[in-house]
């Protein structure tokens, strides 16, 4: 997970020296809004691995009997 956080810490830095300017203020506004986004999903899909890969062998297992 620290190298998720050292990657996502580094393309925030990254944004915010690209858009310095108030043009691009908005731009830099999304792509932290991305960032926030993609940490909460990736967050969630770790925390919920195990429910995940139940629910996606119970759905292929289905499949296969048909």
């Amino acid at each position: 997970m620290t190298q998720l956080n050292d990657a996502i810490l580094r393309l925030y830095l990254q944004s915010r020296n690209l858009f310095r300017d108030e043009k691009g203020q908005g731009m830099s506004e999304y792509a932290l809004l991305v960032v926030l986004i993609a940490i909460f999903l990736i967050g969630g899909v770790v925390l919920l691995r195990t429910e995940l890969a139940n629910i996606l062998t119970v759905i292929t297992t289905g499949l296969r009997r048909r």
